[in-house]
């Protein structure tokens, strides 16, 4: 205190009394306050962990979801951590439904006087941001309404995102980034899933923090991937007050998610699926996501341009397919993951090695046939550029290295695309006639 505060006390209190604190006693009182702050999980919080090799992720999860849903009322708000934007978009149109909505039939004006009532406008602002689910719904909650929510969406869009996903009366699910984790008090959130593991330990304990509330049941569940990440639970029982976290079997999980079939986007199905196994559907499943990221657009329409090479005036070419943008989304969420993998905190880096992960299994989890390039820190292809015929090496004018760059890339993804569909379709057949399954890891 300085002295002029303490000539200002004493001038006007009557027996005013200083009372002074040393340091250590101060430093004592705020790590006492830290202990007691640390998170103790309610009583009422369950929570439990699923080691899933990095090819059985999606699937994985898409067989908890509709095992959730699977009895209607039993959870009515879900939330899904996922570590970067790309990949909450790219899950949010993976798992949508792609029907068309039914038109809204107004009621005609009877001879009682009643007048037809008007159908209530569509909010703008969520018209990409909450759709129908496809993939988890089952005969009793056959309306899922699908949410998504990060740090990149505008205010206005993430306002009212928040607000459909907390007033919605039907079943619903949240995919969100890590906003999500602080400062929500959503209501009736029963399940909180971490399908990526949080960034540090003080993230899980917010997370998680998002269902159980005011004395509400719920469960947490974590995903993790065999190896370094799985010492990962014994610092969550250590540091987060989740001593009580306990396994599960992630082909427990897919059997009970998967014994009644699953229902496509557009209301489609998997063919003869009452007579499949969960195996069998675990791995129609995931085949049926791989074609669903490999199908081309409709082929457009032909091109006016003459085709000179043949010398007929008259005859077009036709353009050629469009890739599939989900297809593109899927690489850029693969790509996003792999780089938010890497950050960790330094003291947790050590059960999330990026140099352990195997990418081509962890690109089957984002439905994609093989990992796409461009990630970074690998070894960049170079071409060779002859020299002109001066024996001057030829010039480039400015823009035309980044333009013969992103030919390349173009050419190198299309050739990807069509060589994994073959090998995926020559794959199917072999499949057929030897019985063997997708998923054999052994």
């Amino acid at each position: 205190m300085k002295m002029n505060v303490q000539k200002l006390g004493e001038i006007s209190l009557v027996d005013a009394v200083h009372i002074t604190s040393s340091t250590t006693d101060v430093e004592k009182d705020a790590e006492g306050t830290m202990i007691d702050a640390a998170f103790s999980a309610p009583s009422q919080l369950k929570q439990s962990y699923l080691i899933v090799p990095a090819k059985l992720r999606l699937v994985t999860l898409i067989a908890l979801l509709k095992s959730t849903f699977a009895r209607k009322g039993s959870v009515m708000k879900a939330i899904i951590f996922i570590s970067c934007a790309d990949s909450v978009d790219f899950h949010f149109e993976l798992l949508k439904d792609t029907t068309p909505p039914k038109a809204a039939v107004l009621p005609s004006p009877e001879s009682d006087g009643e007048t037809a009532t008007k159908q209530p406008k569509p909010n703008p602002h969520i018209e990409t941001t909450v759709a129908p689910a496809a993939y988890i719904t089952s005969p009793a909650n056959s309306n899922i309404v699908l949410h998504r929510l990060h740090g990149s969406l505008a205010q206005q869009v993430r306002t009212a995102t928040l607000n459909s996903f907390t007033a919605c009366k039907d079943p619903a699910v949240l995919i969100t980034t890590d906003i999500s984790s602080r400062g929500l008090d959503v209501p009736a959130v029963e399940l909180v899933v971490e399908y990526d593991p949080a960034f540090a330990v003080a993230e899980h304990v917010h997370r998680i923090g998002r269902t159980a509330r005011a004395g509400r049941p719920g469960k947490a569940v974590v995903f993790l991937q065999p190896g370094c990440e799985e010492g990962y639970v014994e610092l969550l029982k250590s540091n987060s007050g989740s001593s009580a976290i306990v396994p599960q079997l992630y082909d427990a999980v897919l059997q009970k998610g998967l014994l009644t079939p699953v229902q496509l986007p557009g209301g489609g199905d998997n063919g003869n699926e009452g007579k499949q196994s969960w195996t069998g559907r675990a791995e129609a499943l995931q085949l049926s996501l791989e074609q669903r990221l490999l199908a081309k657009d409709e082929e457009e329409e032909e091109d006016p341009k003459f085709n000179k090479s043949r010398g007929k005036k008259g005859q077009r070419y036709p353009q050629p397919k469009k890739d599939n943008p989900l297809l593109e989304s899927a690489r850029q969420a693969f790509k996003s993951h792999v780089r938010a993998y890497a950050t960790h905190v330094k003291e947790e880096r050590g059960y999330f090695d990026k140099n352990q992960l195997h990418l081509g299994h962890m690109a089957k989890s984002f439905g994609l046939r093989e990992a796409p390039g461009g990630i970074g820190g690998g070894v960049s292809k170079k071409r060779n550029i002859p020299a002109s015929a001066g024996g001057h090496k030829s010039f480039a004018g400015p823009g035309q290295g980044q333009k013969r760059k992103d030919r390349d890339d173009d050419v190198g993804d299309g050739a990807v695309d069509e060589d994994a569909a073959r090998r995926m379709r020559e794959k199917m057949k072999a499949m057929m006639n030897t019985g063997a399954s997708e998923f054999n890891i052994g």
